[in-house]
């Protein structure tokens, strides 16, 4: 750019802040802002951290907006179904072709078609990334909604009003693209509806391989954003996004597609056992009921599992429990469920425990006396289970040789399994009552 462009820029520039600056000192913003609760300044405050969604100048083209009131309404329900969050490898790579064109083959005549650079479209999908509207609040902004870095607008879907703070690179940007454009202070932003905007996207996308993405996907990854930044301040991002109910908040974030990926990626069935491949199953069938009931509308579930740990490997016994209560925690968290309770049957005194003996029932009944919670596996065995520590085999081989002490008959096989017995307590009772009857 020569010394003569630099000064033709910079008269744009001057006329368009002399325009603002005008506006402000009608104070007709001012008044504006003083109807409205502010609300966001803590995702205001992360806003302004947000790296800039876009970059370089935008271009655009002035058009007539008579009744664009009534003609940028919201698209039809159909068309916002089942969009997931976008990722910001796959938001930079739409932003790219929307400013730099493509080839591709159009699905109805079989023939090769042309994507034209549409700046105002990359912009706009900017925009929304960077401020979370909808995009029938995108379509309606003007110029006059924006003072300096700050700016306010009524929701179209909700009539609630939304306050931001652009950070100053993304308001820089805002000054150029208007500048660029010679727009007026009642220009719109963007010059097109919604239905354009979704048209074009969906041939970006068509074009990327990408499934399930639509505008409101740069919504999703703005709330995402807001999530990350703010150590997963839920409650933040429902504010942000005027949602009445936590649970619409949580639904709405979904699952990042790259993180199911990263999870996915790392599973391999090949080396697992038959008890890993069962858990796994038992738990994807435990997640998938309780998410169907609470897709009901249910939030209070009682769920009963009949020996679970069943067939498990003696340290998946041990680690059952636990496991089981960070799943069911997780989904009454993410599902917003109310009540969650569990009634486990089992055979394992491992199982036992991690169970207070308050919650502890023993069938049949036979006496109150039961331990539960960090007890020793002998003590649980025999109060709680009826059954001694050591196997039958063991048992009457003990037995036979305490019997046999007493009259001194012990053979040289007797003394031979005297001295392999590993519980030091037994063994010493045991050569306690031969030198006992020694005599």
């Amino acid at each position: 750019m020569d010394l003569n462009d630099e000064m033709l820029e910079m008269m744009k520039f001057y006329k368009f802040y002399k325009k603002m600056r005008a506006y402000e000192e009608k104070n007709e913003f001012t008044e504006k802002m003083q109807e409205i609760d502010i609300k966001t300044e803590g995702a205001n405050e992360i806003s302004k951290k947000m790296p800039p969604k876009t970059e370089g100048a935008i271009l655009n083209n002035k058009k007539d907006h008579k009744n664009d009131e009534i003609t940028k309404e919201e698209g039809k329900k159909k068309n916002y179904k089942a969009t997931r969050p976008l990722e910001v490898e796959e938001y930079e790579q739409i932003i790219k072709l929307c400013k730099e064109g493509f080839t591709y083959t159009d699905k109805k005549t079989g023939r090769e078609k042309k994507f034209r650079p549409n700046q105002p479209l990359a912009f706009a999908l900017a925009l929304q990334a960077t401020l979370g509207f909808r995009a029938s609040d995108i379509v309606n902004l003007k110029v006059s909604d924006f003072n300096r870095s700050k700016f306010a607008i009524k929701e179209i879907k909700t009539g609630k009003w939304q306050n931001r703070d652009l950070n100053d690179v993304m308001y820089n940007k805002l000054l150029e693209y208007v500048v660029t454009n010679n727009l007026d202070k009642d220009d719109f932003i963007y010059p097109n509806k919604v239905r354009n905007m979704q048209q074009q996207l969906k041939i970006i996308t068509d074009y990327l391989g990408y499934k399930n993405i639509g505008t409101h996907s740069f919504r999703k990854l703005f709330a995402h954003t807001i999530y990350e930044e703010s150590n997963h301040d839920i409650e933040l991002v429902r504010h942000v996004l005027n949602h009445g109910d936590i649970r619409t908040t949580m639904r709405y974030l979904g699952v990042s597609q790259k993180r199911v990926k990263e999870v996915i990626d790392k599973i391999d069935f090949s080396d697992m056992s038959s008890g890993q491949i069962a858990i796994l199953a038992q738990i994807g069938a435990i997640s998938d009921s309780i998410t169907k009931l609470s897709d009901r509308g249910i939030r209070s579930i009682l769920l009963l599992i009949d020996e679970g740990d069943a067939f498990l490997h003696i340290d998946w016994q041990r680690k059952y429990i636990s496991n089981l209560n960070k799943m069911l925690g997780s989904l009454k968290t993410s599902l917003g469920i109310d009540n969650l309770q569990l009634i486990l049957a089992s055979h394992s005194p491992l199982l036992a425990t991690d169970v207070p003996k308050d919650f502890i029932t023993r069938l049949p009944i036979e006496n109150a006396t039961l331990s539960g919670f960090a007890s020793p596996l002998y003590i649980l065995l025999n109060e709680s289970f009826g059954t001694k520590t050591i196997g039958e085999f063991a048992t009457n081989k003990i037995e036979t040789i305490i019997d046999k002490i007493p009259n001194k008959i012990l053979t040289e096989k007797d003394y031979y399994l005297i001295n392999n017995i590993d519980n030091p307590l037994i063994k010493s009772e045991i050569e306690r009552l031969i030198m006992q009857h020694k005599d």
